[in-house]
């Protein structure tokens, strides 16, 4: 039998993006679900490592970096979970602009980004400009809610006693989820600093989108917040489980079927 040049297109790999440690074991169970498809990590950056990334271009540099290492050779086809996925999509994205070949990306229950930049020049020139596109009846509105948001960036300790007199009042929920704290772990300071950076902008390759019910709903805009970035097209797929249960066993072969779904689209 003639030496073959490489993988079959049923046997291509995937590559997973990680943006936290603990993801192998996510991937080594998705990849036993999809009947053995190999699935190669990305591992993210560590605090140990060096200065954390503040932003996805950086991540996606990290990427970039060790897909060399996984000695793969393209096609490529790239999946990441949740901000796994913002970097996934980037990536391609980079590998592209370098005229290497990515026949797949797919995002799982990621949500696009709303900004929120990290410098108080960018916060105030970015919601000018969006101000700037907005109708005159919307525009002040905008403008208010976003000055008071600039008022706790620079007085955190104004804004929580702005904040809980609010919430009192009655005119906003409270927040007793972990994850609307302020993170002060590296790696989670990273993760939510780079996310809320990311700009976002248009997309002209089909990407798949995996998305659990709940955080459609939290989204409150179809495919995730995605569709306005997506200029050539894209699959939604809705899959069982929640965003941090996903990978259970009680959740995952949904995810499996309907990444098998999608590869077999483009096998």
């Amino acid at each position: 039998m003639a030496p073959t040049d490489g993988p079959t297109r049923a046997e291509r790999p995937l590559v997973a993006v990680h943006t936290w440690v603990d993801e192998t074991d996510h991937y080594t169970a998705l990849s036993a679900a999809m009947g053995g498809v190999p699935i190669h990590s990305i591992l993210p950056p560590l605090p140990d490592d060096g200065p954390m990334p503040r932003r996805v271009e950086e991540w996606v540099a990290h990427s970039r970096a060790h897909l060399v290492d996984l000695g793969l050779t393209p096609p490529y086809r790239i999946i990441g979970w949740s901000f796994g996925g913002v970097v996934a999509l980037e990536l391609a994205r980079a590998l592209r602009d370098e005229g290497a070949p990515v026949e797949f990306v797919g995002l799982i229950d990621s949500t696009r980004p709303r900004l929120l930049p990290a410098s108080d020049s960018e916060f105030v020139w970015h919601h000018l400009g969006a101000a700037a596109a907005m109708s005159a009846g919307a525009r002040g509105a905008y403008l208010r809610q976003k000055l008071g948001y600039l008022l706790v960036r620079r007085y955190p300790r104004l804004g929580g006693t702005l904040r809980a007199a609010l919430v009192r009042l009655g005119y906003r929920r409270g927040r007793d989820k972990p994850y609307s704290v302020r993170p002060t772990d590296p790696a989670m300071v990273s993760v939510h600093t780079s996310y809320l950076n990311y700009r976002g902008a248009a997309v002209d390759f089909p990407v798949h989108l995996y998305a659990t019910e709940p955080s459609l709903r939290k989204a409150r805009e179809p495919a995730l917040r995605w569709v306005p970035t997506l200029h050539a097209g894209f699959e939604l797929q809705r899959i069982a489980g929640e965003h941090f249960t996903l990978f259970e066993p009680d959740a995952i072969d949904s995810l499996a079927t309907a990444l098998a779904r999608s590869l077999a689209r483009i096998d």
